[in-house]
């Protein structure tokens, strides 16, 4: 019985050392941080992506909306240029499906995702703000989604991808703190696992997708 616990608490100290060591790089990382932002979204979807912005929703703006939030964490510098991470999340809802048999409900959430900035020439911004641009890329999902058919019946719907995208964007000089940025999000999401009523079978009515593309324009607000 000593033996085991002697060997028990070896292993626990040389455990313990990278797990040390892990900790003391996420502390030296968010030591890092320079700031925090949250944002508003609105963004289009072409209408040829089988879906689109649903009547009422997002104040009646035709397209469809959300929140973002972004840690950003300074990176050394290449060149002279300025370099950030951001860690983020965010979210979007308001669309629905063109298929007139099926009443699509769900947001779009995305998490984590990433997104490395660089600094653009001062000129850009004209003085009154700061440039820049970024590159990024992370997971996406259906959050809550349902889909009705004409009978009412409720079929969940889930799906995962990857998306990635570019952005670029204004940082105000005055009032200091605020941005707009303008991005491109590709977001095709292959194939949703539907989960049938029992009610319905276990085949897909006629026109329902098989896959659905949530790519699109985003412009964010923070």
């Amino acid at each position: 019985m000593k033996r085991i616990v002697l060997a028990a608490a070896c292993a626990a100290a040389l455990a313990a050392r990278p797990a040390h060591a892990q900790f003391d790089f996420l502390t030296e990382v968010f030591e890092e941080v320079n700031s925090v932002t949250i944002a508003v979204q609105g963004a289009r979807i072409p209408g040829n992506h089988g879906l689109r912005a649903r009547d009422g929703e997002c104040m009646d703006l035709g397209g469809v909306c959300g929140m973002a939030a972004e840690v950003l964490i300074d990176l050394p510098s290449v060149g002279g240029q300025e370099l950030e991470l951001g860690l983020g999340t965010g979210f979007l809802r308001g669309f629905e499906a063109t298929e007139p048999t099926l009443d699509l409900r769900g947001s779009l959430r995305s998490f984590p995702a990433l997104t490395a900035y660089l600094s653009l020439p001062e000129e850009w911004g004209l003085g009154i703000a700061e440039p820049y641009a970024g590159a990024s890329f992370g997971l996406s999902a259906l959050w809550n989604a349902r889909g009705y058919d004409a009978a009412g019946l409720e079929y969940e719907v889930e799906a995962e991808t990857i998306e990635y995208g570019v952005s670029a964007g204004l940082y105000l000089v005055r009032p200091s703190g605020l941005f707009i940025e303008g991005a491109y999000r590709w977001r095709r999401f292959e194939s949703l696992d539907w989960e049938f009523p029992d009610a319905a079978g276990s085949v897909l009515p006629a026109g329902w997708p098989r896959d659905l593309d949530l790519s699109g324009w985003v412009v964010s607000l923070g």
